[in-house]
């Protein structure tokens, strides 16, 4: 029987599910609302931030599904749920498809840290401990943070729970089959069945770290090819700048490298190239050129048009062991096709560059960095030495690049040499925010106050001339140097 109450007058009943229903009718267009905003804000976000999914779809529970929830009753015969729009948690809803775990660890972290965590539920291993077998997945109650809630467009928010529900396309096939087959509970199923449903658990398993494990591979190899030829439009960017009268206290105006440059930090590969398409037409014969395009075309996922490109450039020259190593890697897939000379090499190669920038010769002193951190050369430290060639060339934005390439570790001597060679950069570009830049490189040399800057690579650039190199803004890059010591 359902729960009912008397109304108001006294004149008859009021069965208090229909009340319940009634008013979630009225509700649900601000659940479906609620829930199509999350979705906005996640499609929106990991678009940003370049995280792939298969799909996301929003939707507020229908009336039919509310109405099975608020007929459920407890072992005793009374009902389940007493507060309905309290206890019942997914009225609107998320689900977020994608490809691998690894896709399905960067949206979860993009959920930790965007919303308010109600609870977190990693269904799988719930599953697992407790000796059971079905789909995997990670499930989120959130709510909006305060400072959207504040926003006029969000205000209507306050209080709504949204369930957002991750998953790979596998785990999903699985979850969509088992409900498909609509077995409610491990004791009905069929010994063959279920024989079947556990080897297929193990496999899917497999199958999604086998993808995980492709995707990082692939990942890898594309991110070495990228670095590989911003190094090179760097360094053509710095041959141009270094071609002038010397004078790099004023940054010049970019070239197409630099253009080029620019585009494939925003994934721009498309429009990156046609600039080669262009200057291709203009310069038929130029070896880099297509070793560029055949780099760029290989990001964009083209391999084949990447092999032609490098057959032409093997044609303009023969044996070059940049056109073999690129179509090494294209052809295995793998980065093992790098050569790797040796740790002694690489960092014979890091002095030769620091001896290089010493003597007024940047464009050299960023090829013999580019080289070291090839041959092996520790990553971060030769990331940093290539941007300080980059700002001694005047080439402010390749510099910058770079040192946006750096993941900051707080607390070390590398996040102060990020920040001053940032606070250099401002002073260069004469931006407003220098005197901010200053204060905040000496916020961090104050915690950190066993900070040497004769142990530091930034020394380099304090050794250098500093009316040659910085002309009208050497008084404040020096501002920078006073700050380290």
């Amino acid at each position: 029987m359902n729960k009912s109450i008397r109304n108001g007058n006294g004149n008859g009943v009021i069965d208090l599910e229909d009340s319940y229903l009634a008013e979630y009718r009225r509700r649900r267009p601000k659940y479906s609302d609620f829930c199509e905003e999350i979705k906005r804000i996640l499609e929106k976000s990991l678009e940003e931030k370049r995280v792939r999914n298969h799909s996301i779809d929003a939707r507020a529970k229908s009336i039919e599904s509310f109405q099975g929830k608020l007929a459920k009753k407890k072992d005793d015969g009374s009902p389940k749920y007493t507060e309905p729009f309290q206890q019942i948690t997914d009225l609107a809803g998320v689900r977020v498809i994608a490809y691998t775990l690894d896709e399905v660890e960067e949206i979860s972290a993009f959920v930790d840290d965007n919303f308010i965590i109600m609870e977190k539920r990693d269904v799988g291993e719930e599953r697992i401990e407790r000796g059971e077998f079905g789909y995997q997945s990670i499930h989120y109650l959130v709510k909006m943070t305060e400072e959207r809630l504040a926003l006029p467009d969000y205000k209507a928010f306050q209080g709504l729970i949204c369930e957002i529900q991750i998953r790979t396309v596998l785990q999903h096939a699985w979850a969509e089959m088992e409900h498909d087959i609509q077995y409610k509970g491990s004791q009905n199923i069929p010994a063959s069945v279920k024989r079947k449903f556990l080897s297929l658990a193990g496999l899917l398993e497999i199958a999604d770290r086998e993808f995980s494990s492709i995707q990082r591979e692939d990942k890898s190899l594309k991110q070495d090819v990228l670095s590989d030829l911003q190094k090179d439009l760097t360094r053509d960017e710095i041959s141009r700048n270094t071609a002038g009268d010397g004078d790099h206290s004023t940054h010049t105006e970019a070239g197409s490298g630099a253009q080029v440059r620019a585009l494939l930090a925003k994934g721009r590969i498309k429009d990156a190239i046609e600039i080669y398409d262009e200057k291709i037409t203009r310069e038929p014969m130029s070896y880099t050129l297509y070793v560029g395009r055949a780099r760029a075309h290989f990001l964009l996922g083209n391999s084949d048009r990447a092999l032609i490109d490098l057959d032409k450039a093997e044609q303009l020259q023969p044996h070059n062991p940049v056109t073999s190593s690129l179509r090494s890697k294209i052809k295995e897939g793998s980065l093992s096709a790098e050569r790797r000379s040796g740790l002694s090499e690489a960092n014979e190669l890091m002095k030769n560059g620091d001896t290089a920038l010493l003597d007024g010769r940047p464009e050299e002193a960023y090829s013999l960095y580019s080289d070291g951190q090839s041959e092996g050369a520790s990553w971060p430290f030769s990331t940093i030495k290539m941007a300080m060639a980059g700002i001694a060339a005047g080439d402010l934005d390749g510099a910058s690049l770079h040192l946006d390439e750096l993941r900051i570790h707080p607390g070390t001597p590398m996040e102060i040499n990020i920040a001053a060679l940032k606070a250099v950069l401002s002073a260069l570009r004469e931006h407003d925010q220098f005197a901010e830049a200053i204060e905040r490189l000496r916020e961090l040399k104050e915690a950190k106050s066993d900070f040497n800057l004769g142990m530091s690579p930034v020394s380099l650039l304090e050794k250098l001339d500093g009316e040659k190199y910085w002309g009208g803004r050497a008084s404040q890059v020096q501002k920078v140097f006073e700050c380290l010591k």
